[in-house]
């Protein structure tokens, strides 16, 4: 487990994280899903996002609660969660959401990802987070190659 991101629910802290489901070796990336009542017994979930194909990995980035569905994604429901998270390929990284209706146990992918594309192979890890004096969402990202934070 590596390249950990996650958030707290109630009492529920949910971990995701970078996942190779079939070596113990980077590659091949999922999101895996842990949670946790008290930061020290963990429950493996099951897995929270697959690659689409062959050739492809779900990279970090980062997940929040829409309470105020601001997305859209979550009519009346206040604990729906949606994932952000870079798409890699041997083409590009682009950045792409996923949403759950469930607290996080399942996801379904955006129709219109990828939602950011600058035709870039070193562009990725999207934190997400609301920012309340402009009542909006904010998000920095890194494009790795050129060393700096978006």
């Amino acid at each position: 487990m590596f390249d950990r991101r996650g958030y707290m629910h109630k009492a529920r802290i949910d971990l995701f994280h970078a996942d190779n489901p079939s070596e113990n070796i980077a590659g091949n990336q999922h999101w895996g899903h842990a949670t946790s009542t008290d930061l020290y017994h963990w429950e493996n979930q099951a897995i929270a996002i697959f690659p689409g194909a062959e050739g492809e990995g779900i990279f970090s980035g980062s997940s929040v609660i829409d309470v105020n569905n601001t997305s859209g994604f979550f009519p009346n429901q206040t604990n729906g969660v949606v994932a952000m998270y870079t798409l890699n390929t041997a083409e590009e990284e682009t950045q792409e959401i996923a949403y759950s209706t469930d607290g996080g146990y399942t996801f379904t992918k955006y129709a219109n990802n990828p939602v950011i594309s600058i035709n870039s192979t070193q562009f990725r890890d999207p934190k997400v987070t609301w920012y309340p004096p402009a009542q909006q969402w904010v998000m920095v990202i890194a494009y790795a190659q050129e060393f700096v934070i978006g």
